[in-house]
């Protein structure tokens, strides 16, 4: 039986969803076991969680986003994917993109989820990426602006590639559902411009996420707002339906935020949430085409307050339901799995099948 192997950046079930969704169509396309090689801090406190048809395999190691531990981490899975002997390898981002490199024989087939753009961890990352002639047959990209731009500065431009969006599969969102009239926060908050907007509304929003050092600020809130704390994801998922509007906010600092959306706008429309957003080129273009959501005209403070308050008059309107009717109608038309598995297989159908490892 063929063997298919991830080597991902992220423990599965703490962050990037898409990764055990592309690892089981996969496997399931090429008939292969499927084996996720994940980091584990030991003291980070998070639990395995288990996926139906993967095999998880840890590489433990403290610290593993600094560069000791990324060094480690990649030593580790390198030596794992050895052990695995996978005829498909899929590296996420170019945090794991070193075990490709330290790897005794090359899988017969290599695929390359660019997750991350490379330039944001430093000059000798984007120099990697550049020398992978030979070594990826295949490129994923989650948005179509990051596969024009770095598949030509890498010299990407002879390897198939295909653009996956980061969805998520939910239930058919429903107009009439019952909202709560408030606007949901969801995300890791970090001390910086975006975060002094959010703690400037003056909105009935929950924010939901740890916060660490910012939290005294947070808890300090007024105007409606409260600081809520952390949740799993799973309870996050469980209680976003219930809200008017889920609030998407980042401002591209850096080419990693520059044009591809972060994932709760995906879980949001999915989740019949109308999102509201700052106008990056992908949220721009999808809520655009399906009027599910809203867009503040820039990146500032008053941008957000201002498309807040709007928002808010909007409830129970049918301009709203309107919006919900368009979160449906995009999950019905693409921002969903089977619409996003359908590119890579039109990539994997030039690859052709994988022949013996080399």
């Amino acid at each position: 039986m063929r063997v298919l192997a991830c080597v991902s950046d992220v423990q599965l079930g703490y962050g990037s969803p898409q990764i055990p969704a592309l690892v089981r169509h996969a496997a399931a396309r090429y008939g292969a076991r499927a084996a996720v090689v994940e980091p584990r801090d030991p003291g980070s406190g998070r639990r395995a969680v288990a996926f139906d048809g993967i095999e998880t395999v840890p590489v433990e190691v403290r610290g593993p986003y600094t560069p000791e531990g990324r060094k480690k981490y990649n030593e580790g899975a390198a030596a794992a994917v050895d052990r695995l002997e996978p005829d498909v390898l899929v590296v996420c981002t170019t945090y794991s993109l070193p075990s490709l490199f330290a790897l005794k024989k090359r899988p017969a087939t290599v695929l390359y989820y660019y997750l991350e753009v490379a330039s944001v961890y430093g000059s000798s990352d984007a120099e990697m990426n550049s020398g992978l002639e030979g070594k990826v047959d295949g490129i994923i990209f989650t948005e179509e602006n990051r596969a024009v731009h770095f598949g030509g500065a890498f010299g990407f431009g002879g390897v198939p590639f295909c653009v996956i969006y980061n969805c998520v599969n939910g239930p058919e969102p429903a107009p009439d559902r019952e909202r709560n009239g408030r606007i949901m926060y969801a995300g890791t908050i970090r001390q910086d411009a975006m975060a002094d907007c959010l703690v400037g509304l003056r909105a009935p929003v929950d924010v939901w996420g740890s916060a660490g050092a910012y939290a005294g600020r947070l808890e300090r809130m007024g105007g409606g707002a409260e600081y809520r704390g952390h949740a799993e994801a799973s309870e996050i998922a469980r209680l976003r339906p219930r809200y008017s509007y889920s609030l998407v906010m980042w401002r591209p600092d850096n080419e990693n935020t520059r044009w591809a959306s972060p994932n709760k706008l995906f879980e949001s429309v999915a989740a019949g949430v109308p999102p509201i957003s700052t106008p990056n080129p992908q949220a721009e273009t999808l809520l655009s085409r399906y009027g599910c959501g809203m867009l503040t005209r820039g990146y500032e403070c008053a941008d957000l307050s201002e498309q807040v308050s709007l928002a808010l008059s909007r409830c129970g309107t049918g301009r709203y339901e309107g919006m919900v009717r368009g979160c449906a109608r995009a999950v019905r038309a693409e921002l969903n799995w089977p619409a996003q598995m359908a590119k890579l297989d039109r990539m994997l159908d030039r690859l052709g099948a994988p022949t013996e490892p080399v």
